[in-house]
């Protein structure tokens, strides 16, 4: 992304997660222009993306197997960026391989996509094409999708909480185990 808004993308596009318009692959930087030029963040993954516009509106485009697009389909989206519901505030924007989750201006943390290692945090193994609440709470400020399927966030006081797999520890508990929802990080 450069300063005047314009998005640009380029490497592997099999998956369309270039946002422009084929799946061709390019080693140089394509622009992203069917949106205009007026983005604020990016996020990337490994087949698909998505990108929060200076209006507070969330467009993803790219891979969606697994729902991880928030289109409420499991069509992928090759073509270009596609709007995420109608709500204009979004404020930050994480996604992975497989799952997807963005925090609102209202503090409120929102997961969708893969959800069998309980990546999503809503107490279930259900995938959902949808943003679904990740609980009530809402001071969240950051959040980070893993690779590995685990999520971790942090909330506006700055404690961090993990949930999902957690076979490797990723997600900082001592029990190897997953976590169904948010679980605070112990302090060091």
């Amino acid at each position: 992304m450069q300063t005047d808004g314009s998005l640009w993308c380029w490497g592997d596009n099999g998956w369309g997660q270039l946002g422009i318009g084929n799946n061709t692959q390019h080693n140089t930087p394509q622009q992203v222009t069917s949106q205009g030029d007026n983005w604020s963040t990016v996020s990337v993954a490994e087949t698909d993306a998505c990108a929060i516009k200076t209006d507070g509106t969330l467009w993803c485009w790219g891979d969606n197997g697994d729902g991880q697009l928030g289109l409420g389909t499991f069509y992928n989206q090759y073509k270009e960026p596609v709007q995420v519901g109608s709500d204009a505030n979004w404020e930050q924007v994480s996604t992975s391989a497989y799952f997807t989750c963005a925090v609102k201006t209202t503090g409120t943390l929102w997961c969708w996509g893969y959800n069998y290692d309980y990546q999503l945090g809503i107490k279930d193994i259900n995938s959902t094409a949808f943003p679904k609440q990740v609980g009530l709470d809402t001071d969240w400020a950051e959040v980070q999708a893993g690779s590995h399927y685990h999520t971790c966030a942090r909330k506006t006081n700055g404690s961090i909480f993990c949930w999902g797999d957690n076979g490797d520890g990723q997600t900082g508990q001592e029990m190897f185990t997953y976590n169904y929802e948010p679980v605070k990080i112990p302090n060091p």
